[in-house]
């Protein structure tokens, strides 16, 4: 029996191009494109699947018998009513718009992850999961071509995170919601430091803490634009301290971008953002951890550290969710190869096992992960601050697990959108 992984899993994309395919390559839908011996382009080859032996990406599967959830156990995740209720008492006045649009996703997402305990084995219930992850993904695409928009929208998530809509909501949305912010931001690099059509739209960029020196330093265009936009939205939002407070981290993310040595080929930088890749993305984070649904309840549920045991267990979930999505019927290879490498940060750090390593993608997902993880009230392992996180990110990096660009695109998404002033806003934004 035959599989299908992507070219770049097997082979180097760059050491073939323009010179005889080593295998036929594939498409999505298993369509040939071209046949070995053929010479095509290398960015034809990142976006092409070549023909496995299932055998060679294979698993082992865990036991279901013991990975379902107890009998009896009492443990019921916030139902949607519940968390649209609250929505009512928030600390300050949203947008009613994005209300509104928080209000469908709730329950879309909820939906996403129905289970049904049948012969004490969990089944994913959902029979439409890829069309509702589907429909959240572009409205969080266009959410974010606002930062007015965005800003509310996850204000609000902030507020309705707890321990008991964890797995069923907050993980799922808020990292989705942070991968698709990411890409968006490393989309702007990439259009304006390494495409030639964009050359010419570097400019120097002038900071109070950061002032312009003798040499001139280029910034990208589209980044400018956007910390602009963001600056707008806190002389709105906000009092004069915690204002200035938050243009003098921005000032520091803008220096950090300087840091970045354009001339190098970073990994994060070579993925194809288009918006149908941007989906994928956002349906395998909003997915990824699916399979957790699968784990006794006595794992979710319990308070504090797990067991070296019921880590193991809990290190199951991407095969898991891989499986449940299978289940599902969500066809998409690209999103469930993002989703089995989630965890994969390096050699040394990673699980599952895996024969393959695993897309750049799904860096993006890991470090989304990572720091929601840590930020969200759970019930198993403990809450960190936003500078915690934001340390350990950081670590991660100097690591070398996550390259310059990538860390600081997504330090920046996790600055703008985890700042813990929401509460204290200045005034309603008018933005309709």
């Amino acid at each position: 029996m035959k599989t299908k992984v992507f070219f770049s899993q097997k082979f180097n994309p760059e050491q073939y191009q323009g010179k005889p395919l080593p295998v036929n390559i594939f498409n999505a839908q298993g369509t040939i494109l071209a046949h070995k011996g053929q010479k095509v382009s290398a960015g034809k080859l990142n976006k092409a699947f070549v023909e496995i032996e299932a055998a060679q990406n294979s698993f082992n599967l865990p036991d279901q018998k013991n990975l379902t959830s107890a009998q009896n156990e009492n443990y019921q995740e916030e139902k949607p009513e519940t968390m649209e209720k609250k929505l009512d008492s928030l600390p300050f006045k949203p947008v009613e718009k994005v209300k509104k649009i928080l209000n469908k996703n709730i329950y879309h997402i909820k939906n996403i992850y129905q289970k049904q305990m049948i012969g004490n084995v969990i089944k994913v219930t959902t029979k439409n999961n890829q069309a509702l992850s589907n429909h959240v993904a572009e409205v969080y695409d266009n959410m974010l071509e606002n930062n007015g928009y965005a800003a509310d929208y996850f204000d609000m998530i902030n507020i309705l995170k707890n321990k008991d809509n964890y797995v069923t909501f907050a993980h799922a949305c808020s990292t989705a919601f942070y991968t698709l912010a990411i890409v968006k931001k490393l989309q702007f690099l990439k259009e304006d430091f390494y495409q030639k059509q964009n050359l010419g739209k570097w400019i120097p960029v002038r900071t109070e803490k950061h002032p312009q020196s003798s040499k001139s330093v280029y910034f990208s265009r589209q980044m400018l634009a956007y910390i602009d936009r963001q600056k707008e939205l806190i002389q709105v939002k906000y009092t004069s301290e915690i204002k200035e407070q938050l243009i003098e981290r921005l000032h520091d993310i803008m220096h950090s971008y300087n840091t970045i040595d354009f001339t190098k080929k970073h990994p994060s930088l070579m993925i194809n953002f288009d918006r149908q890749s941007r989906k994928h993305m956002t349906i395998a984070s909003l997915n990824s951890d699916i399979g957790k649904l699968c784990l006794p309840n006595k794992i979710l549920n319990k308070p504090g550290k797990l067991s070296e045991s019921e880590m193991k267990l809990m290190q199951k979930h991407p095969i898991l969710s891989v499986k449940k999505l299978q289940q599902a019927k969500m066809t998409v290879p690209h999103i469930l190869a993002y989703i089995l490498g989630h965890h994969y940060l390096n050699e040394q750090k990673h699980y599952p096992a895996l024969k393959i390593k695993p897309h750049i993608q799904s860096k993006i997902l890991a470090i989304a992960d990572i720091y929601d993880a840590m930020r969200s009230p759970k019930h198993y392992g403990q809450l960190n601050r936003h500078d915690q996180a934001l340390a350990h990110i950081k670590e991660l990096h100097e690591s070398g697990c996550f390259d310059k660009p990538l860390y600081i695109c997504a330090r920046h998404t996790f600055e703008e959108f985890n700042h813990g002033f929401s509460s204290k806003r200045k005034a309603e934004i008018n933005l309709n």
